[in-house]
């Protein structure tokens, strides 16, 4: 069996989407599975493709800019002529070509011919009742301008039940053309420190309740939310700590002072400072405003047995159980997020029951040494 993978971005960027594309190529070839990955990649990081032998790497010419003031995705310009070149080319003898960005799957497309085409549909489609810009253009994208496409691959691929909805409802994809299959962890790279957990309180002077949360500062994360809910706590001892940059950082910044807490801002934080973060706190909390398509924040929070508070927008109910690995509450309701805070500052034992549990659903639903099974059971069942 050979596949082509098609993606926007891929290694040496780490993305989500990236990093995803990344574990399970890695995988398919220790399962003897033929991959090609065909993808923009920038000229000044095609020596550092040598570093991962898992696939044939067939770049794209690309030109990246980012628009750090607005921090969407990079904006990129690439040959669609070019893409449709190396497709012709890289497939002639695979099985399955598998998008992964819905624009370049478009230009892939064309080259079809009797492949097996299909797509994983990693973005919602609607912004659901807050708007946000650029997320309402993307959306306008993937459910009008990519509509016929989605309705002429073999099979879609969701990485959420959330999303296989919205495939069946505004783009009229038929229930047994969707295939649900979550993103993962590589739970190696996840490994508990409790020296790592000391070294972080220690070198932020974090000495109370430790309520963490991170990601891009943007509005429709929602930290602002947290803020206030923090803020409205009974008891103030009380530290939160958020990870990540963007454009809202210092209005988020003031907020904290105007409200007089303590809120500790690290910035963008590595994998291994990150993972740190994640072993000291007590409590992590996704205060997403839009419709999140799954949420792989929280699974990383899990598997750290760290109870989560999380918004009930997009896929995030699929992954933290209410009541069981910690807490859902309404995207707008900043005093219902105060409510779920108090109960868990307020009953330790609870936390660390959530906790456990959460480890174990990561285990068992988003691992990806389990995931990689039901991937390659997919292919085969398409040719």
């Amino acid at each position: 069996m050979e596949i082509c993978i098609v993606a926007a971005f891929y290694y040496p960027y780490r993305g989500g989407i990236e990093t995803q594309i990344y574990e399970m190529i890695e995988r398919l070839y220790k399962n003897k599975v033929n991959v090609k990955i065909i993808s923009l990649i920038p000229k000044e990081d095609l020596p550092k493709l040598k570093e991962f032998p898992y696939a044939e790497c067939i770049p794209v010419n690309v030109k990246r800019i980012n628009i750090s003031k607005f921090s969407p995705p990079p904006v990129v310009f690439y040959s669609p002529l070019e893409v449709m070149d190396k497709v012709e080319k890289a497939c002639k003898d695979v099985d399955i070509i598998h998008s992964f960005n819905e624009l370049m799957g478009t230009f892939a497309f064309r080259k079809k011919e009797d492949k097996i085409f299909i797509h994983s549909q990693h973005n919602t489609l609607k912004n659901g009742p807050n708007f946000f810009l650029w997320r309402s253009i993307c959306n306008f994208e993937t459910s009008y301008i990519f509509k016929k496409y989605y309705q002429k691959y073999d099979k879609l691929v969701s990485i959420s039940k959330y999303i296989a909805k919205e495939l069946k409802a505004y783009c009229d994809i038929k229930e047994e053309k969707i295939k649900v299959i979550p993103n993962g962890l590589n739970l190696k790279k996840f490994i508990y420190s409790k020296s790592g957990a000391k070294e972080f309180r220690k070198n932020n002077n974090i000495d109370k309740f430790f309520i963490f949360s991170t990601g891009r500062m943007v509005k429709e994360k929602g930290f602002d939310h947290l803020i206030k809910a923090v803020a409205e706590m009974n008891n103030k001892d009380v530290i939160l700590g958020l990870g990540g940059d963007g454009y809202c950082k210092n209005e988020l910044m003031n907020l904290a002072k105007k409200l007089k807490i303590e809120v500790k801002f690290f910035g963008y934080l590595t994998r291994a400072d990150l993972n740190k973060a994640f072993c000291a706190c007590d409590v992590f909390v996704t205060p997403s405003l839009f419709q999140e398509p799954f949420g792989l924040v929280n699974t990383e929070a899990m598997i750290f047995e760290k109870p989560v508070v999380a918004s009930r927008v997009g896929g995030i109910p699929e992954i933290v159980e209410d009541g069981k690995t910690g807490f859902i509450y309404d995207s707008l309701n900043h005093k219902e997020l105060t409510e779920k805070l108090n109960i868990l500052y307020n009953d330790k034992k609870l936390g660390l029951k959530f906790g456990k549990e959460g480890r174990k659903r990561v285990e068992k639903y988003y691992n990806w040494d389990i995931l990689i099974k039901d991937w390659i059971k997919f292919y085969k069942t398409l040719i």
